[in-house]
């Protein structure tokens, strides 16, 4: 919660009166960084504009986030979007889904048809390739034409 303060009541401001800004914020991160963006989009949705979470281990905690995320889905929006990526395949292996996928299917149910969200598997990527792609990706979707 603190860093999340930091983020959104310091660091914004600071950027802001430094930089020209159209007035969008943006909070992007990886692997455990993506899981702090989608918990920062459940616990605060109004911090940031745009949510881009890249292979956000949703297993963690029990998959406690992926939980929270299905019970009580965030509004979405021009105002707030988001884009997750997922690595690998859905398919689930001979002793049934692993935790990681349980939890990305859960959340992909709650949110894939609410609008602005989009979420990306990138099935020939990996959790130490996806990165790259991803990110561009997500900026293209949000930010191209």
């Amino acid at each position: 919660g603190a860093y999340r303060r930091f983020l959104a009541e310091e660091l914004r401001p600071w950027i802001a009166a430094r930089f020209r800004t159209d007035g969008r914020a943006a909070l992007i991160g990886e692997s455990m960084a993506g899981l702090f963006v989608l918990d920062t989009l459940a616990a605060a949705p109004d911090a940031f504009n745009d949510y881009i979470a890249v292979s956000p281990i949703l297993w963690w905690g029990r998959q406690a986030l992926s939980r929270k995320l299905a019970a009580a889905p965030p509004a979405t929006g021009p105002d707030r979007r988001v884009f997750i990526a997922f690595e690998g395949t859905q398919a689930p292996g001979p002793d049934g889904p692993t935790p990681a996928q349980q939890a990305e299917a859960r959340v992909e149910a709650a949110l894939s048809n609410r609008s602005h969200v989009s979420i990306v598997r990138f099935v020939e990527e990996r959790h130490d390739t996806i990165y790259h792609p991803a990110a561009l990706a997500a900026f293209r979707r949000l930010y191209g034409k």
